[in-house]
């Protein structure tokens, strides 16, 4: 009962005293902020079960690439493979590409798949209401995302069999998936797919699942491996790409390369909240020296047992729970930062990337276990101190000393890490970017063929949308094109001068696209209105072409390889960072929409939409409404989407170098303020034990500046030493670990120059506390009390 009261009597005296207790807690809350968000990474990536119930037994067959497990099959392949053996179901869905999506007054443009028959019976999926799509017949029916039930039915159960505009096609809903149903990426609708018996399609644009028998994958990879070799000649094989068929479990392609960097980041928190609970030992040694006098007593008073230890222990568990209620907050936070550095092929289910129950208890759990060893640490300490026993060996004054040089080291490491993305972004900035992006605006169309069935109609429907917009008040030049300055596109074979395959960025536009874009021309002249389909084949390329492909410019042919029309090169334009500012250039190829084949037409028009690029004065945010009135006037059955400004699309170019800032920014950030905490509380606990020698150099004649210079150098003779191990850890990733020309440029002398004085800042504001306690001891008093 004792006990119960002296815990009762501390709990209710906490708040009186709520500096220490909460800085304790804030500290260990940056641990637990640290691994909340890290096991909320590992639950949803490693843990959280896919949502397809059959998924041990299915495998995704076909060929692949040697940088991508994922394998992908033709119409034809699949046809030839058939039901063998082991197949006990199997399945075919398209690559997921976007349509016009109406519905009374929503109008989207909407990412969807085209699944068969068996798909998602195959992979076990059961919708969550109404019936699976489609049916054997390949009816006019879809499936809804459930995200998308919400968004747009406001969750009624009788949207089942209501009706849909698809591309100008009605269809009628005939269920709605499971809330957590993705297949390796987002889609709004599922539409029938319907593929004849005897395919003669070789493109590999479909993703084939079969569910087999247990433990039978091999075998069945033997058998799609045989059947690309037999029929290498009809499917337009080379004999040695062979080897690159068969079947891979389902299972393997989630979360491809995921396990390493998802255990790394649990690691790296767990190393946090162990150099948090380190800290909060500290801090509550320093409480518990405050109160050596109360401890003393109670030892005298014959206190034994557990009871001198409650109030260490009692604190142990406010400051847990103080740390995961400021801790989870944070992580989900964090998460919420980290998840579009998250690749979508790691996250099997569609379910929220958020701090679950089990993560909670986790968490919960750690922390406390971090608080009750932080809390007998410091409390043996202080029993040994007041007991009247000997210390142990082990001074854990100089261990909690090291512990503060290690975070300073690991600090100063990250904080060099960032800092060179800081610079690289900063530089990378300087950098042009090859094109105009102030004052256009940029919209995404999508013409379906079933209302636009061929290339001339397209050419038509632009030529036309082009005409009328160009009447909007402060519209410059209107123009179309099939990809955008900033960002991967089409991608087609051409041939090189001798003869060898290089597969080059493929950009179909229309007349005054190059101007619209803003795109910087060097040499020659832009695409005009003159280009038609029965005047000379002509093209621009960019300048990246004539350093990589074929140097002669202007005049000069661009020859596809399939063998069809060469393109005599009129104009030459800058390099744009279609992959970023820090990938390699690209080059690439701009060929006119109305010189085009028709049959390339119909490939690239499946896999890319055309964006409309608005440029001039008048450019503004009622730009896009005014565009959308035209085109719902002109094309009702067209869905204009994802308005932006180019200076929008140039800001995607810096998102790599953006997303290692932010994210290294985090993590130094984290790590600084353990250092400062660590170093505070080092020094908190030198003043308060040595508070005697103090009063007595105070005594002796020592002025309070004497004193306060003291404790700083005192402080400085463990960080700098930290500092200094830190840079050379720097200088040794920078070598070891990246390249000269590396995202991170820790070798650079600039991040010297930022960091040390940031790092002896941080110090000296972290003991500036207890230098000012020790600068206002009394002598007088603590000698008398003595």
């Amino acid at each position: 009962m004792n006990r119960f009261m002296d815990i009762v009597r501390f709990w209710r005296a906490s708040p009186r005293q709520p500096g220490s207790l909460l800085l304790a807690s804030v500290t260990l809350a940056i641990g637990v902020a640290a691994l909340a968000g890290a096991f909320t990474l590992m639950e949803a990536v490693l843990l959280r079960p896919p949502p397809w119930p059959n998924h041990a037994g299915v495998a995704v067959y076909g060929g692949r690439t040697a940088d991508d497990p994922m394998r992908a099959a033709s119409p034809s392949l699949y046809d030839m493979v058939g039901n063998p053996a082991p197949v006990l179901s199997r399945g075919a869905a398209r690559m997921p590409e976007a349509m016009n999506v109406i519905y009374g007054r929503h109008r989207g443009l909407l990412r969807t798949q085209r699944v068969d028959v068996g798909f998602l019976s195959t992979l076990g999926v059961v919708p969550a209401f109404g019936e699976r799509v489609p049916s054997r017949s390949g009816g006019a029916e879809v499936m809804v995302s459930h995200s998308l039930w919400r968004r747009w039915f406001g969750a009624d159960p009788m949207a089942v069999g209501r009706m849909l505009l698809v591309d100008g096609q009605p269809m009628r809903i005939s269920g709605v998936l499971p809330a957590d149903y993705r297949f390796f990426t987002d889609v709004d609708l599922i539409l029938p797919l319907v593929l004849p018996v005897d395919a003669v399609d070789r493109a590999e644009n479909m993703t084939a699942v079969a569910l087999l028998a247990p433990g039978s994958v091999a075998v069945f990879s033997d058998t799609v491996m045989g059947t690309a070799g037999r029929n290498a000649a009809s499917l337009h094989l080379k004999p040695a790409d062979r080897h690159w068929y068969g079947a891979t479990s389902l299972d393997a392609l989630t979360a491809p390369g995921a396990s390493t960097t998802i255990w790394l980041c649990v690691g790296s928190a767990l190393l946090v909240l162990t150099v948090a609970a380190m800290n909060v030992s500290s801090l509550m040694l320093s409480r518990a020296l405050d109160r050596r006098q109360e401890t003393s007593l109670l030892f005298a008073l014959g206190a034994t047992g557990w009871r001198p230890w409650m109030p260490a222990l009692s604190a142990a568990v406010i400051t847990a729970l103080l740390a995961v209620a400021i801790g989870m907050p944070v992580g989900a936070l964090l998460v919420m930062a980290v998840r579009p550095l998250v690749p979508d092929n790691w996250l099997a289910s569609a379910g929220p990337l958020a701090p679950g129950s089990d993560v909670l208890v986790a968490v919960l759990a750690s922390a406390l276990l971090a608080a009750l060893l932080a809390a007998c640490s410091a409390a043996a300490h202080q029993h040994f101190a007041s007991s009247g026993y000997p210390a142990p060996a082990f001074a854990p004054r100089r261990a909690y000393s090291a512990m503060a040089l290690v975070q300073t080291a690991l600090a100063t490491l990250l904080l060099c890490a960032s800092s060179a993305a800081s610079l690289r972004w900063w530089r990378l900035d300087q950098r042009p970017l090859g094109f105009d992006h102030a004052n256009a605006l940029v919209m995404e169309v999508r013409a379906p063929p079933a209302w636009y069935p061929g290339r001339d109609a397209v050419e038509r429907l632009t030529a036309s949308l082009r005409a009328r917009t160009l009447r909007l008040p402060g519209i410059e030049t209107v123009g179309w094109s099939t990809q955008l300055p900033v960002g991967d596109g089409f991608v087609m074979p051409f041939l090189r001068p001798g003869g060898a395959v290089v597969r080059l960025q493929y950009v179909v536009v229309t007349p005054g696209a190059l101007e619209s874009l803003g795109l910087e021309k060097t040499h020659g002249r832009w695409l005009e209105d003159g280009d038609r389909g029965d005047s000379e084949r002509v093209a621009v390329v960019n300048q990246a072409y004539l350093e990589q492909v074929d140097g002669r410019g202007v005049d000069g042919v661009v020859r596809p390889a399939s063998g069809r029309h060469a393109a005599r090169i009129v104009g030459v334009v800058a390099n744009t960072p279609l992959g970023g500012v820090s990938a390699e250039v690209e080059p690439a190829v701009f060929v006119p929409l109305a010189q085009i084949d028709p049959s390339s037409f119909a490939i690239v028009r499946q896999w890319t939409s055309m964006y409309a690029v608005l440029r001039g004065p008048g450019v503004g945010p009622a730009t896009a409404d005014a565009f959308a009135r035209i085109v719902e006037d002109m094309a009702p059955s067209l869905v204009p989407a994802n308005a932006r400004t180019l200076d929008q699309v140039a800001e995607t170019a810096y998102a790599e170098p953006r997303r290692d800032t932010v994210l290294l920014s985090s993590f130094a950030g984290f790590a600084l303020a353990l250092a400062c905490v660590g170093h505070y509380s080092v020094q908190a606990v030198e003043v308060i034990s040595r508070r005697r020698m103090v009063a007595l150099r105070g005594a002796l004649g020592a002025t309070p500046a004497n004193l306060m210079a003291q404790v700083l150098r005192r402080a400085l003779a463990w960080a700098l030493p930290g500092v200094a191990m830190g840079l050379l850890a720097a200088l040794a990733a920078h070598r070891w670990l990246f390249t000269t020309d590396s995202v991170l440029g820790m070798g650079d002398p600039w991040v010297f120059a930022i960091v040390v004085p940031v790092m002896t800042v941080a110090t000296i504001a972290a003991v500036g506390l207890p230098a000012w306690r020790a600068a206002a001891v009394e002598p007088w008093r603590v000698l008398r009390s003595d």
